[in-house]
């Protein structure tokens, strides 16, 4: 059997068993009751990958269950092998999977990220902090694990093919986009409740057009992937570039 090297295998909780372990014992104390266990159960699903396997084929199985899912980044840029093993062994259980994945403007997924990273260390940045805090991560790997779309993209095609679909948070909140999503999923159209908000940051600091427009430079080649895998037309109402003004007025 050809050697691979330690690789992510459940969301968040990324890196070697080792990295898995040390990261539960350093978070553990300081979670809430109910995050504590979360942790627990990610972290031994590192430790022992078949205890993932059983615990999704578990849910499956249950009488009157059609449809389980799991909310995580982590399947991005989980190695191929992983993930086609992960599918094998549910298609051999006559279990089909299927993914969703979500695509945002570049710019405001990174504004987004930094504001949740915010709001979870208890922080509220001043204007100049969480601009700094854009620019750093901006490009950084943990960015580029979440929305290098120009990389992510491919790799779920690959695998996938057409058990995958691509939807826009730009237009996610709309009775149109939650019936493509039913629909692909093979279920009754579902009623979404918009008016129910989670994990809702306030845009206390609107990023300035000229900051905007130099982000985006730095995003220019997932902007240009995205024109020519979802077409240019979609993308470029999705996702407008600001208006600048000129310097004469």
């Amino acid at each position: 059997m050809e050697a691979r090297e330690p690789t992510p295998f459940f969301g968040h909780w990324t890196g070697t068993r080792n990295a898995a372990l040390g990261a539960l014992s350093d978070h553990e104390a300081s979670l809430p009751v109910g995050e504590a266990a979360k942790a627990i159960v990610h972290a031994a699903m590192i430790v022992h990958p078949p205890l993932y396997l059983a615990y999704f084929r578990e849910l499956a199985e249950k009488p009157g269950i059609r449809l389980v899912g799991d909310i995580s980044p982590g399947y991005n840029y989980m190695p191929v092998h992983l993930l086609e093993e992960l599918r094998s062994y549910f298609e051999a259980r006559g279990i089909r999977t299927r993914s969703i994945f979500l695509l945002r403007d570049p710019v405001r997924r990174l504004q987004s990220m930094v504001r949740m990273n915010f709001r979870r260390a208890g922080i509220v940045p001043e204007r100049e902090q969480e601009f700094e805090a854009i620019d750093s991560h901006a490009d950084a790997p943990y960015d580029r694990r979440h929305g290098a779309y120009e990389e992510i993209v491919p790799h779920l095609d690959a695998i996938l093919g057409a058990d995958v679909h691509y939807e826009f948070y730009e237009r996610l909140f709309t009775h149109e986009a939650i019936e493509r999503i039913c629909a692909f999923l093979d279920i009754p159209y579902l009623a979404a409740d918009f008016d129910h908000r989670v994990n809702y940051s306030e845009d206390r600091h609107p990023m300035p057009a000229d900051m905007l427009l130099r982000l985006r430079g730095r995003f220019a080649a997932r902007y240009e992937y995205c024109r020519e895998r979802f077409g240019a037309e979609l993308i470029d109402e999705l996702w407008r570039e600001p208006a600048v003004a000129s310097p004469g007025g």
